[in-house]
C-alpha cells in the first residue's frame, strides 16, 4: 500500500526532527481499498477478523483528528476492527462489538504507546 504525502502539522509539534503530519481521511481510503480485496477474499470470516495497518514513520506521523473518522466503508467490509499503527502512535479505526474491550475503549482515539 502506498501512503499519501506527508503535510505539516497543524500544531507546528516537531517529532524527531520531522513536523509533518498525516491526514487521517486520505490514509483511511488506502486502508479501505487495500481491505476490500482482502475482505472479498474472507467474505463472512471478517466478522471475527480484526485488520492492522503498520505505516512507515518516514510517511509521517499520526494526528488526532477535529472530527471523528469517517469508517463507514470499512464497517460494510465486516472487519471485527481494524486499527492503524505509525510509531509511536495508533489508533483503533473501528471496533465491533464482538471485538475485544480494550479496543472498544480506544476507538477513534489517537493513543501514544
Amino acid at each position: 500500500m502506498q501512503v499519501p504525502q506527508p503535510r505539516a502539522l497543524q500544531d507546528g509539534e516537531h517529532h524527531s526532527g520531522q513536523a509533518v503530519g498525516m491526514e487521517l481521511a486520505v490514509l483511511i481510503s488506502y486502508i479501505t481499498a487495500t481491505l476490500a480485496e482482502h475482505a472479498a477474499w474472507y467474505g463472512a470470516r471478517c466478522v471475527g477478523l480484526d485488520a492492522l495497518v503498520s505505516v512507515e514513520r518516514r510517511h509521517g506521523v499520526l494526528v488526532q483528528p477535529a472530527q471523528p473518522p469517517e469508517v463507514g466503508a470499512l464497517i460494510m467490509q465486516g472487519w471485527r476492527s481494524v486499527s492503524v499503527v505509525c510509531p509511536p502512535y495508533g489508533m483503533v479505526l473501528y471496533a465491533a462489538a464482538g471485538a475485544p474491550a480494550f479496543l472498544r475503549l480506544v476507538s477513534g482515539r489517537l493513543v501514544r504507546h
